[in-house]
């Protein structure tokens, strides 16, 4: 019984850290939602928003809608809050709705992830805000549905060919995260599935992860990182202005109709 209990109270010390430690080591996620521009009495929507873990940043909003692929169709079994299940390529959702669209940590589970940004456009009003967060490092996962890795080069590029201006990308977490974070999945892969995991999952996250970070803090080096936290704005249409013709021009037309 005693061992029972030790081993209980073991296990929610090592949960309990975990998530403080999950927190801490998200710092750089927080600081950037926290500073977006302000959206007040916005319609948002989340795509592919999992357990809607960034609700919290937008507190004023006039509606919250989280979507999401269904539980059954998705590589990732965790807790779904979504209010709407769809396919991401085709959103059951009619043109110029919403003010901000959320897309986080997503396309890179997305063979096609153009069409998702297209749809995104689609739906957002004109200059509304789409924040969008891909990998640049990563450990795959999800599999098999995780097809994309990106630059930041490549990201803007994306969303500039889906019809969205003022792109400005911000890197998270260095160089020294990355390496950290490739560690940490190193000895992971050695434990995954056995009795030690949680317990690794524990140290890894409070020892090694948050070390790292401190490193990063203290001698920061964006060119390998971890994550791109990107925004942009839906363009207005575009004015097509009808041209100039001089009097000598008109004077020539005239003059070719008889």
């Amino acid at each position: 019984m005693n061992g029972a209990s030790g081993n209980g109270t073991l296990r929610s010390w090592a949960l309990a850290l975990t998530r403080r430690s999950a927190r801490e080591v998200t710092w750089q996620i927080h600081r950037d939602f926290c500073a977006l521009p302000p959206v007040g009495r916005a319609r948002i929507l989340d795509l592919g928003c999992g357990a809607k873990p960034y609700r919290c940043y937008f507190p004023h909003a006039a509606e919250y809608i989280g979507l999401d692929l269904p539980i059954e169709r998705s590589a990732n079994k965790l807790e779904k809050r979504a209010d709407v299940y769809a396919d991401l390529r085709r959103l059951p959702i009619a043109d110029e709705s919403f003010d901000v669209v959320l897309c986080t940590q997503v396309l890179e589970h997305v063979a096609e992830p153009e069409r998702v940004l297209e749809e995104a456009h689609r739906i957002l009003r004109t200059r509304g805000l789409a924040v969008v967060t891909v990998p640049f490092l990563a450990a795959e996962h999800e599999v098999p549905h995780d097809y994309l890795r990106f630059t930041s080069f490549g990201i803007t590029a994306l969303l500039e060919r889906s019809g969205f201006e003022a792109v400005t990308v911000k890197k998270q977490f260095g160089f020294w995260s990355a390496v950290g974070e490739m560690i940490y999945w190193h000895y992971h892969r050695k434990v995954a599935g056995t009795r030690w995991e949680k317990y690794w999952y524990a140290v890894g996250a409070t020892i090694l992860l948050r070390g790292f970070h401190l490193m990063n803090r203290l001698d920061p080096d964006e060119k390998l990182v971890l994550n791109l936290f990107v925004t942009a704005r839906k363009a207005p249409p575009a004015v097509i202005s009808e041209p100039t013709v001089t009097r000598a021009q008109k004077r020539e037309m005239e003059v070719l109709r008889g």
